[in-house]
Order: C-alpha cells, then structure tokens, then sequence
C-alpha cells in the first residue's frame, strides 16, 4: 500500500494543509531569523518542542483543528511551542492572551510604533 505524499495531502485535504502552514509558521517565527515576526517569538527565546519538529507529532499532539476560526495559542505567553503548552482557540480568545505592547522598535530597519 502506498501513502500519499505531504504534496498529495497538500493538494487534496483542505484540512491537513490548514494545519500544516500553522505547523510551518510556527517553526518559521521561532527558528528563522529572516521571519517578519522572528524578534517577537525565537528573538525572545520563545522555542518549539523539539519532537515537534516532525509534523506528524504536531498533529497528532494537537488533534484537528475545531474550525477554521480557530488559532494556535501558547497558554503561557512566555512558554515554548509544546503539548502541554498550546490549545486550538479562537481569535477572540487568543487576543485576550497577549502580551503589553506599548513599545517603539525597530523592524529591519524601519520603525514602527507597537500598540
């Protein structure tokens, strides 16, 4: 028996390629230093379990998204990306879990005020 490929699964289940970009952008933010949102996750230290470096634990871990509403949220703030650490939840729930943001900085160069 022959199993389909990532591309396959990327191409055929809408719900396998929702996960998977939130599972890439996850692990882009926290490991790529070229990343827009890169000094807001891994420029703070904030890191992924590394047995989520395979997308299959990820996802097992995670179980399938609720909705298409529903983000990838860090239940501690300053925590890493981990099982015991992230729960599916809703835009309007995961905005009640940021962090203050009253800072200037500057982005690659170019500044911008944080509110």
């Amino acid at each position: 028996m022959e199993y389909p490929t990532v591309q396959d699964r990327l191409a055929t289940e809408p719900e396998f390629r929702s996960i998977y970009y939130i599972w890439v952008a996850m692990r882009q933010r926290c490991n790529n230093d070229n990343c827009e949102s890169y000094d807001d996750y891994g420029g703070r230290g904030i890191t992924v379990d590394p047995k989520w470096n395979h997308f299959e634990t990820f996802k097992m871990d995670m179980g399938p998204r609720p909705t298409p509403q529903h983000t990838l949220e860090r239940i501690n703030n300053d925590g890493p990306y981990s099982p015991e650490n992230c729960c599916w939840a809703t835009r309007t729930t995961n905005n009640y879990n940021k962090r203050p943001r009253s800072c200037f900085r500057k982005n690659r160069g170019i500044g911008r005020v944080c509110t």
